[in-house]
């Protein structure tokens, strides 16, 4: 695409209009611009995606929070728009796409069109992917109780966490003395109490990565002594009484609801575990393609 050019020559217009670029090659008709503003909102959305607002911040958050920002304005600046300036610069000096502008500059860059195109082919078969879920969950949220917020579902398993029924327990432990959240319950019923305790090692035993003296790293065995620290020099006979569900042991109602509810995961890629199309799924992703297209 490019701009419209308000004083170029009649003579070009006549030769374009002909299908005559000057050079003897034909050149079929191409669409334009109409203004600034086009052109401004198509780079925009060129240059913002669903990973600008869903990827970036995991990004930064992994990788040392705001310190992350000052490599990535530096290739911002050395890299990242000096590229995006050229592939803009050579679209509009050429007028071509991307699978035949790259011949046109020199026979052995070829591939790198077509390279180009099966790169954007993928992307855009596991974007659309990620749209279906959003379209998913847009119409599982049309409910007053969304199924994502505890852990009441018939697909939640034990080590369930929902922050909202923990905050209420919290909340009732004022009034309430002894009551612990686990297996998906608040309560201080004795006999729970001692279902938990026949359970040490599934409820509190762990793995932790420590450091030995030869500054290598290992994983070893740990039992929980409170909510948060796992100590690896603890036996079961520490633990005296049941508490709260481990942090390490914890796989929050949301993360389920994904891994369970809308993925349906296996338990491994082998064939004898594959499951039959989703339904649903299925009509979200036709969703997201005809949204696009």
């Amino acid at each position: 695409m490019k701009f419209v050019n308000n004083n170029e020559d009649k003579e070009e217009k006549k030769r374009r209009e002909a299908g005559d670029g000057g050079d003897g090659e034909d050149v079929p008709e191409r669409g334009n611009w109409t203004g600034k503003l086009d052109f401004l909102l198509s780079c925009l959305g060129y240059a913002v995606g669903l990973g600008n607002v869903w990827r970036f911040p995991y990004l930064c958050f992994k990788n040392g929070g705001g310190a992350f920002l000052v490599p990535y304005f530096f290739m911002l600046l050395c890299i990242g728009i000096p590229c995006f300036l050229l592939e803009l610069s050579i679209g509009q000096y050429s007028a071509r796409g991307p699978v035949t502008v790259y011949g046109q500059m020199s026979p052995m860059f070829k591939g790198l069109g077509i390279a180009n195109m099966v790169a954007n082919a993928f992307v855009g078969l596991y974007y659309n992917m990620i749209i279906a879920w959003t379209i998913y969950y847009l119409f599982a949220s049309f409910t007053s109780h969304l199924p994502w917020q505890d852990c009441t579902n018939n697909f939640n398993d034990e080590n369930c966490f929902s922050i909202i029924e923990y905050t209420k327990c919290l909340e009732q432990r004022n009034t309430t003395s002894d009551l612990i959240y686990i297996d998906r319950q608040c309560s201080n019923d004795p006999e729970f109490f001692n279902s938990i305790m026949a359970r040490k090692d599934y409820w509190y035993k762990h793995e932790k990565e420590i450091e030995l003296e030869n500054k290598t790293k290992t994983k070893v065995d740990c039992y929980y002594i409170n909510t948060t620290f796992c100590n690896e020099n603890a036996t079961q006979a520490d633990i005296v009484k049941p508490f709260d569900l481990p942090v390490g042991k914890r796989d929050s109602s949301s993360s389920q609801y994904l891994k369970k509810e809308v993925l349906k995961e296996a338990k491994s890629i082998e064939p004898s575990d594959f499951g039959s199309p989703d339904w649903k799924l299925a009509l979200c992703l036709l969703a997201a393609w005809l949204v696009i297209f």
